[in-house]
């Protein structure tokens, strides 16, 4: 009797139902054992189902980062492979640049000692020269007076350095000549007496003026133009000179 209530339809487990009156009347004890049984064996299957959906759930959770995992490996390991040519091309232009300022120090410290042998003998030939030698700046100014200077004009390294070339040596009637050619000289290096040997006139600390012999040549410091001019006292020549002019004009007399 159970088993055929058991397979009753839903419409047909009424409190009416015949065979559901009859199970109750003649055995109840039997009827509330069986829906006992039946309560816990759909409990079971409740959680047989619910094991079942959970491991399937976590099937699907393990699948799907296994997915992104390989997903991300496709993805990334090109950009890998790419970073580690980029860090190769990296280490080897840093060792390209290490090695170029490598050389180019060297380059430098040798330049530096090549122009600090030049220096050197630049000062040893200056100081032991019969001709004063001096440096004029972009300004007119005197950067560099040698022994020889002192002695031929007569004034000392202190007295001459910063000092106007001009203003300090030549004859007032040459100053405007003088700086209207410098200015040119400033601004291209050129000049009416660069590269050429003069014979003019200069003054003295004491006053006196007397000949002497330029020669003036231009050299560049960090884009400004300067001038190494070398002077001679000529005044015992034009003396001599003068000196063979009488003599000459005397034996043309006779």
């Amino acid at each position: 009797a159970v088993q055929a209530l058991l397979l009753l339809k839903d419409e047909e487990l009424g409190a009416d139902a015949p065979l559901l009156q009859y199970i109750i009347n003649v055995s109840p004890n039997l009827l509330v054992s069986s829906l006992d049984k039946m309560v816990r064996q759909y409990q079971s299957e409740g959680e047989e189902a619910i094991g079942r959906l959970l491991i399937a759930e976590t099937a699907v959770w393990i699948l799907t980062l296994v997915l992104l995992v390989l997903e991300a490996s496709f993805i990334f390991r090109p950009f890998a492979s790419r970073m580690q040519v980029i860090e190769k091309d990296l280490y080897k232009h840093q060792n390209h640049l290490e090695e170029l300022v490598r050389l180019r120090t060297a380059d430098l410290q040798e330049k530096s000692k090549e122009l600090t042998e030049s220096e050197e003998k630049f000062r040893l030939i200056s100081v032991s020269a019969r001709e004063a030698i001096l440096i004029i700046g972009a300004a007119e100014e005197i950067l560099y007076w040698n022994p020889a200077a002192e002695s031929i004009f007569g004034y000392t390294v202190e007295e001459a350095l910063g000092k106007d070339l001009h203003g300090l040596l030549a004859p007032p009637r040459y100053h405007e000549d003088f700086r209207s050619g410098f200015k040119h000289f400033r601004a291209s290096g050129k000049g009416p007496f660069i590269g050429k040997t003069l014979e003019i006139t200069a003054f003295r600390k004491t006053g006196e003026e007397f000949p002497i012999e330029l020669s003036i040549s231009a050299f560049q410091i960090k884009g400004q133009w300067q001038a190494l001019g070398v002077i001679r006292d000529i005044t015992g020549r034009k003396r001599a000179e003068e000196d063979l002019r009488h003599l000459n004009e005397t034996l043309e007399q006779r």
